[in-house]
């Protein structure tokens, strides 16, 4: 073939369509890498979220300090409850506003965790305010205040409100896990 002959229109085609053929696959398959860097960076990302996560719980709650509060409703089928208003020591540390659908999840027999922070060693005093519908369609406003100490360690603590029958009064405990 003579130089000329590459220079004919058919050739010239021919070579565009290979090259323009090569750069569609070194596209598709860089794109296809582009992907699965992608996909690596992103479970990378998760992994490092995690792991801040788990430290931040630890400077700001350290275990020796931290207590947890949770919340569970026992024999409650006359009680509506509304709101949980919690403080400790005197300082407001939650409140809270329930849903219908979160009253049916507590009401049977979830936990939520109302409270975590830290709090010195030693004696402390856990005000409790509960408002809601009793029996008899009744709006309650309960106030209580219970006391516990804080050893070494991580505490939990669940505010269990229960409302016994015939009265359906309700009342707020405390157990320490």
């Amino acid at each position: 073939m003579t130089a000329t002959g590459l220079n004919t229109p058919g050739w010239q085609c021919l070579a565009l369509a290979s090259v323009l053929a090569v750069s569609a696959w070194s596209g598709t398959a860089y794109a296809e890498a582009l992907d699965q860097r992608i996909d690596q960076l992103k479970s990378e990302v998760s992994q490092l979220s995690e792991s801040l996560f788990t430290l931040e719980q630890q400077v700001l709650h350290p275990a020796d300090t931290r207590l947890s509060v949770f919340l569970s409703l026992d024999n409650v089928e006359a009680l509506e409850l509304d709101s949980i208003e919690l403080s400790i020591d005197g300082k407001p540390a939650a409140s809270y506003l329930y849903s219908a659908r979160e009253l049916r999840s507590l009401q049977a027999g979830s936990l939520q965790q109302l409270y975590v922070g830290n709090v010195a060693l030693g004696l402390h005093t856990l005000s409790v305010t509960m408002t809601g519908q009793g029996a008899n369609d009744r709006y309650l406003r309960r106030e209580t205040e219970l006391d516990f100490r804080k050893r070494s360690g991580e505490a939990h603590l669940e505010l269990v409100i229960a409302a016994e029958a015939p009265d359906f009064e309700p009342e707020v405990l405390l157990n320490h896990w």
